[in-house]
């Protein structure tokens, strides 16, 4: 859980502040619990440039015995631009805490990605997207593989094509790379996705 307290200064600024917190029970390793203590600003500057940025701090205890627990900074921040009506920029950033995928191990991840939409010829729409980030490994028990995983990096790259049709749907055409990158060579790897995708809202 985590609750807020909103206050609005006026119509385009408000602040809150908000405290919370997690349980996380897992099949294999350590469960865990987690509070936090952040703060929020929503702002927005003028009509075409808006932004929300939110920190603070978590302190995660790890119920196996034996492992310190692990107090880190997080925070996430947004922000939108439109410079005309028919472009939007966007930029997004954060650095969050959670249990991984492996056994006995917390990540903890510091992303940033940025994107631009962009209306082409009247109907035609461009979105272009592309992020970095990196994850950081620790162990939450004792055990020996606990200390066997590598920390890696990502590197991400979309792009996506559509046009309305029918009045409620949307024909789309996209292509995404992901490059992954580790110490450990078994961990570096790409992938590539293209597709079409075809919607209709009613």
């Amino acid at each position: 859980t985590m609750d807020w307290l909103n206050y609005q200064f006026w119509s385009r600024l408000g602040a809150a502040i908000g405290v919370g917190f997690g349980y996380d029970n897992l099949a294999v390793g350590s469960d865990m619990t987690s509070e936090q203590l952040q703060g929020r600003i929503t702002w927005r500057v003028v009509n075409k440039l808006s932004f929300v940025l939110s920190g603070g701090a978590e302190d995660r205890q790890f119920l196996a015995p034996g492992v310190a627990n692990l107090i880190s900074p997080i925070f996430s921040f947004s922000a939108q631009y439109s410079p005309f009506e028919v472009t939007t920029l966007s930029l997004s950033a954060s650095h969050t805490v959670s249990p991984s995928f492996f056994s006995d191990q917390v990540s903890e991840g510091t992303s940033i990605s940025a994107g631009l939409h962009q209306r082409l010829l009247g109907k035609l729409f461009l979105d272009l997207s592309g992020g970095y980030g990196t994850s950081t490994y620790h162990a939450s028990s004792t055990a020996p593989a606990a200390a066997n995983i590598s920390n890696y990096d990502t590197t991400t790259f979309g792009a996506r094509l559509s046009i309305p049709i029918l009045k409620r749907g949307t024909a789309a055409v996209f292509y995404s790379v992901n490059y992954n990158s580790s110490a450990a060579a078994n961990y570096n790897y790409t992938t590539t996705q293209v597709g079409l995708e075809l919607s209709y809202r009613y």
